[in-house]
């Protein structure tokens, strides 16, 4: 199991718009707007960290509002 967070930051204006894209991708569990430095916050899981990577680069990278991202893989002890 590959778990992560992405933090995402957005044109301004733009956060509903794609926090409904990004719940739509398979494999995001839960999408979170919030304040700060960035402005959403997906939790993803996958089985395979090969897809989770997937999701990240080619879904909500190429997701044309989104201007930047950091994301954090989870680890489990």
């Amino acid at each position: 199991m590959a778990r992560a967070f992405t933090l995402i930051t957005v044109r301004p204006g733009s956060e509903e718009k794609v926090i409904e894209v990004i719940r739509g991708i398979e494999g995001v569990k839960r999408v979170y707007r919030v304040c700060g430095p960035y402005d959403i916050i997906a939790e993803i899981e996958t089985e395979e960290l090969s897809a989770l990577r997937e999701i990240v680069e080619n879904k909500i990278r190429k997701i044309p509002e989104s201007r930047s991202s950091l994301t954090m893989i989870v680890l489990e002890g």
